[in-house]
């Protein structure tokens, strides 16, 4: 059935020239990285004719409000892009499986949105509906749940549960070892974040394993983003040792 579906969405796509141009459009903008205002003038278009030759509760259609939407949050229309996110979840949750990694994706994004505006507790429902369709599928172990699990961190430290932050980074910190290996900047970003709660809890000791082992994974790099950690990391011993 999937591959009857893709040979249908192939054969669709190549009788509809004027989506597919539009489609390329908006991707080329996207890869640009600074255009967002266009970019989104091409996934609106897209989505008119998407609507009109496939209705406006078609999975596809979901695709391109999701893009919209993430065009939107981007520049600060979080709002906007809420709306097109829940209209993207009502359509995959009428159209597609329950287990869809689809839907899994856009419960995180309306997460996403709801930590952005501080809305710690439905921040926290949405990320956990995100990894509850994520298990549903037997996918909770794959790469790009790592931020899901880094997200809900941040919910649940926000609303006191420091203990249980500490457990879900320790899952996204495992996913990431077991797809990025030992020596990858993120893993020292998990190392590190698992040390700042491990201190809150004023378990000094676990947490200085943990900045040691993140410190060991940028010490030596000059990637920006490697020299901004480690400067965190050196801040959060230095708070330790005066503790």
């Amino acid at each position: 059935a999937m591959e009857n579906t893709k040979a249908f969405n192939s054969k669709w796509w190549a009788e509809h020239q004027p989506a597919t141009k539009v489609v390329k459009e908006a991707l080329a903008f996207h890869e640009q990285g600074n255009m967002l205002q266009k970019e989104r003038e091409m996934w609106v278009k897209a989505l008119e004719i998407l609507i009109e030759a496939l209705g406006d509760d078609h999975p596809t259609v979901a695709i391109i409000l999701i893009r919209i939407g993430c065009t939107l949050a981007a520049q600060g229309h979080l709002t906007k892009a809420m709306e097109k996110y829940q209209r993207a979840l009502e359509i995959q949750q009428e159209k597609l499986a329950k287990n869809d990694l689809a839907t899994a994706d856009t419960y995180a994004r309306i997460g996403c949105v709801f930590l952005q505006q501080e809305d710690f507790e439905k921040s926290e429902e949405m990320y956990r509906k995100a990894l509850a369709t994520a298990e549903k599928a037997q996918a909770s172990d794959q790469p790009f749940l790592s931020r899901i699990y880094s997200n809900l961190a941040v919910c649940l430290r926000e609303r006191g549960k420091v203990a249980e932050a500490v457990k879900i980074l320790r899952r996204a910190l495992g996913t990431k070892l077991k797809h990025y290996g030992d020596d990858h900047p993120t893993v020292a970003k998990d190392y590190n974040d698992i040390g700042v709660l491990l201190m809150e809890q004023d378990r000094l000791q676990e947490a200085e394993i943990m900045f040691t082992k993140a410190l060991g994974i940028v010490e030596d790099t000059s990637e920006p983003f490697n020299v901004a950690l480690a400067s965190s990391i050196l801040t959060n011993q230095a708070l330790l040792h005066i503790r």
